[in-house]
């Protein structure tokens, strides 16, 4: 078998703004893995280096320091294989893993950005969010996430409370601070998200409304569906109170990037939700491990990847539903955020244009 690498840069349309700063350009490695017969998988390794995972230029040196004996007469690709701080390499290397052995049993569907799950699109942020929605409503989505921790808690809240006023009934909202919030800032936003569910008046979609990308809501559900890492990642003790004193649900996002932090924070006693990137994460039959023994709560959420990653995260996503069952929707709704037309192309063609490293 031989490993190919080539990195690719993707340019977002506009700048994507959170807590962390303006992202305006998706950094990554396209991977493909041929054997001797011809047939080829490709993975993606996707870092973001600000929630806790390798840099692209790490991983790429990783790839590149394999020797090609490293692949021979190999029937297995054991998690012992690749060190834990590269979680988003163990992720793409064994996505390409996988999909090379789809590939020498033609069992491989071609991928597709689509999902049979309902999809959480991202609104931008500020004033933006609140002309963005309509269109997005009208392609079938019916759970928002809006990133917060942007400007000052008290111009948020008016913004949100625009914007949730102008949302049909049926619409949740997920608020992303990323860590962005302080404790008082977070407990001022939480008093009011829970007077707000308590007096939201909500009424349940018809199967026709529901749609592709959309999500039923019963009747007692709140327009705020949760708040998602308010506190930075060492303040896990004051989140967990957070957690305890207030009706509207906490999900740690940076604080369980990865599989490893995922399982500490499950040993320290978190029992809320958890959003899950899979493309960052690590080891995806680890992740499976997880969720079946545990049981936990997770909202699966993309990082900006390309279809090859999407589609190798939308699996884990399915195998998860099918697992535990819920009707929390998955936080893909990111196509059109890049200057490029990658989200319609295959795995192949993506390789194509990616740039090559030799």
């Amino acid at each position: 078998m031989h490993l190919k690498i080539r990195p690719y840069r993707r340019t977002f349309r506009h700048p994507l703004r959170t807590a962390h700063g303006l992202w305006a350009v998706r950094e990554g490695l396209i991977l493909r893995l041929t054997d001797d017969q011809g047939h080829s998988g490709y993975g993606e390794i996707a870092p973001i280096p600000w929630f806790g995972t390798e840099t692209p230029a790490q991983a790429l040196a990783f790839c590149q320091s394999l020797e090609p004996d490293f692949w021979q007469h190999r029937t297995t690709l054991a998690e012992t294989a690749i060190p834990p701080h590269l979680p988003a390499t163990q992720f793409g290397l064994a996505s390409a893993w996988a999909d090379l052995q789809q590939a020498r049993t033609a069992s491989r569907f071609p991928p597709s950005p689509a999902s049979p799950l309902p999809l959480c699109a991202l609104l931008p942020t500020g004033t933006a969010a609140l002309t963005a929605w309509p269109q997005l409503w009208e392609q079938g989505f019916r759970t928002f996430k809006w990133k917060i921790g942007v400007a000052d808690i008290a111009q948020e809240c008016r913004w949100l409370e625009a914007l949730i006023t102008q949302l049909p009934p049926q619409a949740r909202v997920r608020l992303d601070a990323n860590g962005g919030l302080t404790l008082d800032s977070a407990t001022q936003l939480l008093e009011w998200c829970d007077q707000l569910n308590r007096t939201a008046s909500l009424q349940p979609l018809s199967l026709r409304e529901r749609g592709a990308g959309g999500e039923g809501q019963s009747a007692d559900g709140g327009r705020i569906e949760c708040l998602e890492q308010p506190l930075p990642l060492e303040q896990f003790a004051a989140m967990h109170h957070l957690a305890q004193q207030f009706r509207t649900p906490l999900a740690l996002d940076e604080s369980v990037a990865t599989l490893a932090h995922l399982e500490d924070h499950h040993r320290r006693g978190w029992a809320g939700l958890w959003v899950v990137k899979p493309v960052i994460a690590g080891w995806p039959d680890r992740l499976r491990r997880v969720w079946r023994q545990h049981s936990p709560p997770m909202i699966f959420s993309s990082v900006f990847e390309t279809p090859i990653g999407r589609q190798a995260a939308l699996t884990l996503a399915q195998d998860y539903a099918q697992d535990v069952p819920g009707d929390r929707a998955l936080g893909f709704g990111t196509l059109g955020w890049f200057a490029d037309e990658w989200d319609t192309l295959s795995p192949a063609q993506i390789w194509d244009r990616a740039e090559d490293s030799g």
